[in-house]
Order: structure tokens, then C-alpha cells, then sequence
């Protein structure tokens, strides 16, 4: 049991580094530890990635707080499509009424701020026929036709 939980360990950690490598971070990642600990020294690492599994790096992440930036692991898109698919009974639910949580949400994941949220979804209620087509769609269809038929809408100012 201890040997597979050390491989499964060592393989997320292996993951990460690759991402955060393409991020130009600092060996221990983003977060506080690294905003603390900048050079690579291997004694300056270990406070580092110490630091951030203190706190938690994951909101860190998620909240591009901390150094935590979009250009790292998670990106905008990505959360997008995660939110869409997690929750995509409700969303579809709520753009047809123009209206919801889980819509407001999703405009919010989009770019949306102040004005352009109820500009947003009048715009999805008033094309949900064509988000929707035959009233089926995949998660991802979904997603895309929000972003071709509503973000493209002049009055609907989101930016991603």
C-alpha cells in the first residue's frame, strides 16, 4: 500500500513539474512559498514547496492569486469547459429562462462583469434555440455555440 501511494505521489509530482515548467516558475510552483523563496537553491525549494502545501495553493491556483497566473496550469478555457460539463443539466436549464446561479456563473467564468451579466443571458435566452439544437447538445457543443452565438454579441461585453 505505502509502494503504490510513493508511485502515485511521484507521478502527480511529475505532472506538475512539467506544467510549471511551461509556466516559467520557479522550481516549487506557484504560490506564496515561491513569491517567498524566488531563487533555486535546493534548501530555498524545500521552504518554498513547503510554504505552499501550508496554505493552499490549489485556491491559489483557481484564483490566479498568490503568482498564481492564467498562463499556468489552469487556464480560462479549461475552467470553462469543466464548468459546463459539471453542471450542464442545470446550465442549459437556466439559459432557456435567461436566468439561474449556474448561469450567472457561467457568464462570470466567461469574462462577464457588472452590465454585460444581464446582457449575457437575455442574449442566451433570446439564441437558445440555436445553442441548443433539438434541444441536445454536447457539454462541449454547448460551450461552443455560447461563445460563437452570445460572446460574439456587440451588446454582451465579455472578455476572456
Amino acid at each position: 500500500m505505502r509502494k503504490t501511494t510513493t508511485l502515485i505521489v511521484a507521478g502527480l509530482m511529475a505532472a506538475a513539474a512539467a506544467g510549471v515548467r511551461a509556466a516559467n516558475y520557479n522550481d516549487a510552483g506557484c504560490g506564496l512559498g515561491s513569491m517567498l523563496f524566488r531563487e533555486n537553491g535546493k534548501g530555498q525549494q524545500i521552504l518554498a514547496g513547503t510554504t505552499n502545501g501550508i496554505g493552499s495553493q490549489t485556491s491559489a491556483i483557481s484564483s490566479q492569486s498568490s503568482d498564481c497566473r492564467e498562463r499556468g496550469v489552469v487556464r480560462r478555457s479549461k475552467e470553462a469547459e469543466v464548468f459546463v460539463a459539471v453542471n450542464y443539466r442545470s446550465l442549459t436549464r437556466e439559459l432557456a429562462a435567461g436566468r439561474g446561479e449556474y448561469a450567472e456563473a457561467l457568464a462570470d467564468v466567461l469574462g462577464c462583469r457588472g452590465a454585460s451579466v444581464p446582457a449575457f443571458l437575455d442574449a442566451a435566452k433570446a439564441r437558445y434555440d440555436s445553442l441548443l439544437p433539438g434541444g441536445r447538445a454536447t457539454p462541449g457543443s454547448l460551450l461552443r455555440a455560447v461563445e460563437a452565438e452570445v460572446l460574439s454579441d456587440p451588446a454582451v461585453a465579455c472578455t476572456l
